[in-house]
C-alpha cells in the first residue's frame, strides 16, 4: 500500500474517485452532513484541495480540465471549479442516487427517473428536457452514456440512456428521440459503446447487445440472475458481472465491419450447406463462427482458399467475425 487518507472523520466514501492534475479527487459523506469533497496528493495523499458544498449521494463525480460535476444527496446537481474551489453553479429538484452525470463539450448530462436533462455548463441553466413519465421517487441507478455512432455513413453524437422504466432510449444531444425499446425489466447497470454497439445489462438477467443506429437487438446472452454490472469492453470482448455470483466474458461486437465500408467482404452460399467461401482482398488471422447468444462455437486460422468446413454446426443462425 502507498496511503491511505480519512480527510473527514465522521463521513464515508460511497462515490468513485477522480483523478487529474496527479491529484485524487474523492468525496466523504455521512447521512445528513454536510460533505467535503477532498482533493488529495497523488504520491503522498495529503489534502491539497477542498470543496465544501452539500451532501453527495453514491454517484461518481464528472469532471475535465475546468470543472467537477456532481449529484447530492439533498437533490441538487453543483458544478465546482477546478482552480478556484467555488461553485460556479446548483440546479434543485433532482432526486438521485448512483447515477453519475455526464460532462460533454456545452452541456451536463443528468439521468432522474422520468427524464434525462441537459444542463448548460457555463451557466447551470437547463438546455432541454427528455420526459418519459412521471417521477415516482425511485432513485436512478444507470449512468447515461455519449458517444459517436456511424448511422447510414454519417457520423453522429448519441446519448444512451437505460431507465429504471423498463425502457432503454438513444437521444440526440438537442434532446430528441432517436429511437427507443420498451423491456419486461428496469436497468440499473449502465451501457457502454463500442463500434457501433451499445452494450447493456438489465433486470431480466439479461445482457443486451444493441445495433446504436436502430436499437435492434445483435444479441443477448441470459445469465442466472439480474446484471447490476456495467459491462467493459475490450479487445473484443464484453466483460460484466451477474448477481447470480458470476463473471462473464463473451465476444462483444458481431456486427462491425459491416457497418464498416472500408472493408470488403463477401461470404456464401447463403444459407451454408457444407462449405462457406469467404471471398475477400483484404488481410486477416481468423475467423470466427459465433452462436445469437455470442458464444464462439469455432475459432479457427485464416482457412486456405477460403474454405471453411462447417459440418460441425447444428442448423441454425450464426455470427460471423
Amino acid at each position: 500500500m502507498v496511503w491511505k487518507t480519512k480527510a473527514y472523520t465522521s463521513g464515508t466514501v460511497k462515490s468513485s474517485p477522480v483523478v487529474l492534475y496527479n491529484t485524487v479527487f474523492a468525496t466523504w459523506g455521512g447521512m445528513w452532513e454536510v460533505t467535503n469533497t477532498v482533493g488529495l496528493d497523488i504520491n503522498t495523499g495529503l489534502e491539497k484541495w477542498r470543496f465544501r458544498a452539500s451532501r453527495v449521494n453514491e454517484s461518481g463525480m464528472s469532471a475535465d480540465s475546468v470543472q467537477f460535476v456532481f449529484p447530492s444527496g439533498d437533490n441538487m446537481l453543483s458544478a465546482a471549479d477546478i482552480a478556484t474551489e467555488i461553485r460556479q453553479w446548483k440546479a434543485t429538484g433532482f432526486h438521485n442516487d448512483a447515477c453519475m452525470p455526464i460532462i460533454d463539450d456545452n452541456y451536463a448530462l443528468y439521468g432522474g427517473e422520468g427524464y434525462l436533462t441537459a444542463f448548460n455548463r457555463k451557466t447551470g441553466v437547463g438546455a432541454w428536457t427528455y420526459n418519459i413519465g412521471a417521477n415516482t421517487d425511485a432513485l436512478p441507478k444507470s449512468t447515461p452514456a455519449i458517444g459517436s455512432i456511424d448511422s447510414a455513413g454519417i457520423s453522429k453524437r448519441i446519448i444512451f440512456w437505460g431507465t429504471l422504466k423498463k425502457s432503454f432510449h438513444a437521444v440526440t444531444l438537442n434532446g430528441k428521440k432517436s429511437w427507443s425499446r420498451t423491456f419486461t425489466q428496469p436497468f440499473k447497470s449502465s451501457p457502454a459503446l463500442a463500434n457501433n454497439v451499445v452494450y447493456v445489462g438489465c433486470d431480466d438477467s439479461t445482457m443486451y447487445a444493441l445495433d446504436a443506429a436502430t436499437g435492434s437487438t445483435i444479441w443477448s446472452h441470459k445469465t442466472g440472475s439480474a446484471i447490476y454490472s456495467s459491462p467493459w469492453v475490450e479487445n473484443g470482448f464484453v466483460y460484466f458481472g451477474s448477481d447470480d455470483g458470476k463473471v462473464y466474458a463473451i465476444v462483444a461486437d458481431t456486427l462491425a465491419a459491416i457497418n464498416n465500408t472500408k472493408f470488403s467482404v463477401e461470404t456464401y452460399p447463403n444459407p451454408v450447406v457444407n462449405t462457406l467461401t469467404i471471398n475477400t482482398n483484404e488481410d486477416y488471422e481468423y475467423v470466427r463462427i459465433i452462436s445469437s447468444t455470442g458464444q464462439i462455437l469455432l475459432n479457427t486460422n485464416k482457412p486456405e482458399n477460403g474454405k471453411l468446413n462447417l459440418n460441425s454446426l447444428k442448423q441454425g443462425n450464426y455470427f460471423i467475425e
